[in-house]
């Protein structure tokens, strides 16, 4: 039997030239091919775009912009695990715009998988701004998916210092599902202890691999964003076999991640 597909889109729809707001939704939907689709919106383009969404006849779900869910203190506890954890990258203090978009990405998701009013057996996670370089087969991917344990999936690449999990699209399934609806929660925690990585891509890593033992499968899927495909970048892609022409002929192959993040030693 077919497993039930739902469709996530997030971030802000960042709409270019020429481009509007039905078409812009619907591409992912005809490229990603859910069975159902829900779209998150800030409050401010909700508003904006009201009566094009609503022709859409698709479950919403919004958020305040100027919602204020950061301190000073978490700031702090930011700033001080990186500069005891051992990273390759350090961020400046003053630089809060860093620090508070990494705590509204985490927030954002926390908040849509807590309010989604559907049951599926797949969820499929992408955002507005992604562009998709090659056909993408869930079907390669369904056989992975049970209820056991908690399963998320991503294309290859885009993993940052090679131990991140790149996550412009994710898949998962009711059991990592449960793990999103508390994941700013858990990232506070772990932040304040200093025993989680800051930044985004590696903090998903630790917690649904070292914090949850999740399953993650890896898949060749070319995409990037609109704003790396301007300047010819890719995000997505395995860059040891991904060459500018026949990137169609590459397929879906799928592999098993298996890294599992070391203790971050204390310096």
């Amino acid at each position: 039997m077919d497993k039930k597909i739902t469709l996530i889109i997030t971030g802000q729809l960042r709409l270019q030239e020429n481009q509007n707001t039905i078409d812009k939704i619907n591409y992912h939907i005809d490229k990603l091919k859910p069975h159902n689709t829900i779209l998150f919106l800030w409050d401010s383009e909700y508003q904006k775009y009201e009566n094009e969404i609503k022709q859409l006849n698709l479950q919403s779900i919004t958020l305040n912009d100027n919602l204020p869910i950061y301190s000073q203190d978490v700031i702090d506890d930011m700033f001080l695990s990186q500069n005891k954890l051992k990273q390759k990258s350090q961020i400046d203090k003053n630089d809060t715009n860093f620090y508070n978009n990494v705590l509204k990405q985490l927030y954002t998701t926390q908040y849509i998988f807590q309010n989604l009013n559907c049951h599926s057996d797949i969820y499929i996670k992408t955002r507005y701004d992604n562009i998709y370089l090659n056909d993408f087969e869930i079907n390669n991917l369904s056989n992975f998916y049970n209820e056991n344990i908690p399963i998320i999936s991503t294309p290859f690449g885009g993993d940052l210092d090679k131990i991140g999990l790149g996550d412009l699209l994710t898949i998962t399934n009711n059991k990592a599902n449960d793990i999103y609806k508390n994941i700013y929660d858990i990232y506070l925690q772990q932040i304040k202890n200093q025993k989680i990585p800051m930044y985004s891509e590696l903090a998903l890593r630790y917690i649904f691999k070292n914090l949850h033992h999740s399953d993650i499968y890896r898949f060749h899927f070319l995409m990037t964003t609109e704003k790396y495909f301007k300047r010819n970048l890719l995000y997505h892609a395995d860059r040891n076999i991904f060459q500018t022409h026949g990137f169609n002929n590459i397929g879906e192959i799928i592999g098993k991640d298996n890294l599992h993040l070391p203790d971050f030693s204390i310096v």
